[in-house]
Order: C-alpha cells, then sequence, then structure tokens
C-alpha cells in the first residue's frame, strides 16, 4: 500500500477557504478560521494519506470535539497555535510531547461535523485566526519570513511624560504614542508583517533623525503622535508625508482611516513641510536618507478635549491600531497583485445582517477610502457587523465607482475595493 504525507503542499487540493462561508452541514454562513484539503484516496487507488505536522512545536492538546471530530493542536511558539481537525482515530501522542516538522500525527477522516473525508487546518496567531493558505508550502513565518514580505518601521513620538494636554490633565502625548505604536505592531503582525520598533523602552530617548535612519531596509516608517494648537475646536488628523511623494498614498489612506475610526469632526490631512535641508521633520528626513517613506501620523490634537478623552482609553487605541494596520495590509497587498500579475479574490458576498472578520475586513478598507460608517449621528469603525451604518458606506462606494448601487458586496465590489 502507498502512503503519501498530507498535507501535500499545494492550493489545488483546497476544497474549503479561510473567510465567511454557508457550512455544508447546517447550512449557516458563519466564518470558517481554516482550510479544507481533500483527501484522495477514492477507495480504489489503495493509497492513503496520513497527517504530518506542517510545523514542529509541543502537543497541547488532543481530543474530541463535536464540531472538530478528531483533533490535535500544536503550540508552536508563544504566538502561534496550529490546530488538526476530523481525522479519523484519535492522535496517540500525548499533551507535552515534541513533535518535529513531518512528524505523523494521524490519518485523515471524516469525524465530527463533516460531510466526507477531509483535514481542517488551522492556525491562530496572537490569538486571532489567520489564513493558512500562504504558508502551505513554507514554513511558517517564524521559521521562513513574513508573509507580506514587508517592513513596517514603528516610532512613539517622545518620551517619558511629554507634552500633557491642557484640557485633560491626564493625558501625555507620550504615553498614548507609546500605547498605540504596541498595539499597531501586534495588529502588523496578524497581517503577516514583520515589525521593528525604533526603541526598546518607553523611558529612552533618541534623536529624531536617528530614529528615521533607524527604518533603513525596511518598507515603511511611521512616527506616532497627537498635535496640539491654540484652538480647542480643531481636530482634524494630519499625516505628514515627504517631500519626494513617496508617501501620498498610503498617507491619504492612513488620515482618512484615522478620521473615520475617531470620528472626528473636521476631514482628515496630508500634509508636507519644507525645511532648510529639505523635509523640516527630522524623522522623515532621516528615513528619506535610507530610502524609506517616513510618515508622521497626528491623531487629531490633544487639545481638543473630545479627541484627548477618546484617545484616553485603551479600547479605542487598539480599534484604532486594528484599522490602521488593515489599511496598509490592504495598500501593500494591492501593491503585491500588480507584481504578480493577476490576483484570486477569496472573498464571500457580503449583506446587511452578516457579522464576521470579512465584515471587518470590508470595514477597514472602506474607511482606507475615506467612507465614514454613520448613521443616526452616530459613527461606527471597524466591529465586523453589516448594520445600516455599513451598508450606507458601501452603497456610497458603489455609485461613486459606477457599481450597481445594491449594498451588497459581490465579486464586482471586492474587486473594485481590492483594487483588483
Amino acid at each position: 500500500m502507498a502512503t503519501r504525507f498530507f498535507p501535500r503542499y499545494s492550493q489545488n487540493l483546497i476544497i474549503s477557504r479561510f473567510g465567511m462561508r454557508k457550512h455544508p452541514v447546517d447550512g449557516v454562513t458563519k466564518m470558517h478560521n481554516g482550510i479544507d484539503i481533500n483527501a484522495t484516496n477514492d477507495g480504489k487507488t489503495g493509497q492513503t494519506d496520513y497527517i504530518t505536522a506542517h510545523t514542529g512545536g509541543v502537543i497541547e492538546s488532543v481530543g474530541y470535539g463535536d464540531s472538530a471530530g478528531n483533533y490535535v493542536k500544536i503550540r508552536v511558539d508563544e504566538k502561534t497555535l496550529m490546530v488538526y481537525y476530523h481525522m479519523k482515530n484519535p492522535c496517540t501522542l500525548e499533551k507535552g510531547a515534541t513533535v518535529k516538522k513531518g512528524d505523523r500525527l494521524g490519518y485523515v477522516g471524516k469525524t465530527g461535523s463533516a460531510t466526507g473525508k477531509h483535514l481542517h487546518f488551522g492556525i491562530q496567531y496572537n490569538g486571532e485566526w489567520i489564513d493558512p493558505e500562504p504558508y502551505l508550502d513554507k514554513d511558517y513565518v517564524q521559521e521562513g519570513g513574513n508573509s507580506m514580505g514587508k517592513t513596517i518601521c514603528l516610532d512613539a513620538g517622545h518620551y517619558g511624560k511629554y507634552n500633557r494636554s491642557p484640557v485633560v490633565k491626564e493625558y501625555y502625548e507620550s504615553e498614548m504614542n507609546w500605547k498605540l505604536h504596541l498595539l499597531l505592531k501586534k495588529h502588523l503582525e496578524q497581517h503577516g508583517f514583520e515589525v521593528k520598533l525604533t526603541r526598546s523602552s518607553q523611558a529612552y530617548d533618541m534623536a529624531v533623525y536617528n530614529r528615521g535612519t533607524a527604518a533603513k531596509g525596511c518598507d515603511l516608517f511611521l512616527s506616532i503622535h497627537s498635535n496640539a494648537c491654540g484652538t480647542e475646536s480643531v481636530d482634524y488628523p494630519v499625516v505628514y508625508v515627504p517631500l519626494n511623494g513617496s508617501g501620498d498614498a498610503i498617507g491619504k489612506k492612513l488620515t482618512d482611516c484615522i478620521a473615520s475610526v475617531m470620528g472626528t469632526a473636521q476631514k482628515g490631512k496630508t500634509a508636507t513641510r519644507k525645511g532648510n535641508n529639505g523635509d523640516y521633520y527630522g524623522v522623515i528626513r532621516g528615513a528619506v536618507a535610507v530610502g524609506v517613506p517616513g510618515l508622521i501620523l497626528e491623531h487629531s490634537f490633544h487639545t481638543n478635549t473630545k479627541a484627548t478623552q477618546w484617545l484616553l482609553d485603551e479600547a479605542n487605541l487598539d480599534k484604532l491600531a486594528k484599522a490602521e494596520a488593515a489599511v496598509i495590509a490592504e495598500h501593500y497587498g494591492t501593491e503585491n497583485t500588480d507584481q504578480k500579475g493577476m490576483v484570486e479574490v477569496k472573498v464571500s458576498v457580503l449583506k446587511k445582517g452578516e457579522k464576521g472578520e470579512q465584515v471587518k475586513a470590508l470595514q477597514a478598507l472602506l474607511i482606507g477610502y475615506g467612507y465614514k460608517m454613520e448613521n443616526n449621528g452616530k459613527t461606527y469603525g471597524v466591529d465586523g457587523s453589516f448594520g445600516t451604518a455599513t451598508d450606507k458606506a458601501v452603497r456610497a462606494f458603489q455609485k461613486a465607482n459606477g457599481l450597481e448601487v445594491d449594498g451588497s458586496v459581490g465579486h464586482k465590489t471586492w474587486a473594485k475595493l481590492l483594487g483588483v
């Protein structure tokens, strides 16, 4: 009897991809947090597929679940968990056992909630499910590089306790900058970026030009800030971009994103500032000197009471970081499709009433294009719920792009959103 390693590293065997789908057993449309890989044994060839570990690690758990059937979960590192579901028989390995890449885990089956023999393979990274498909033919991100092939350098503006708000006394710009840049790092890594920080400690200062040059070898430099002025009503976000135009496109997307998520009264802006030696700001000048687009992200004004109170809420900062990361991922994902010459859009049709990760991706893209999700005077952010506000934003996008205005996000609307 011939026996073959499984999962084989081929996209041709994927029968159900990551994302929203109608479940084949219960018929309910919901998130599919992994990929289903077909078992090719047709009962006639005498071939048996067995499951091998995609990446080495430690067995975190083995067992049986009503949906997962016989399963095994492997802890790759502190951030990464890989799961294998619907195995024919219980895994004979015990919790705590160490496995190497290629070690046998069991045979493909159809236990649990399944209509046929297949492997459900999933990857959880930093507590969130990510699409495993990009990693089928390569080692996982910790062993083989980042999936986006891009590196972002993040800088938290200032240090210590600096730039206290004159209107909300407990707010210091330096403290907000530090918190937000760490959250942005987390969400960018979940999108597959490699992230570099200019400093290891919030108490450590660094010359502004040197912060910029620390981005050498990276694809983008972002310095996180909030702004200040003498007029309390001013609240617009502004992104300062290099004079050479290298940051114009991503800068526009980010300032629109910030304005939408924060719900500022004034629209976001992009701006340049010229000094005696080129770009006025040292961080931008330093980044440009090493060939990297350098941007300063001013997250509204800490001289505005409403904006400052909003920025004090860490849940808001996490929402903001998640949206900014999604916009950056969309920006570079679109660029990558140009290099490949083609792209397969692996998304589901979305409409009002649906919820889940693809709705979050849709909302982040709409925000990136400058569409606010508003209803009855309230502004919504990336919450994963396709409600009236998201429906209005979708219809506005469809109208502006010459699409059928029906509020349904099908292939043509997705293609426009993704720039393909």
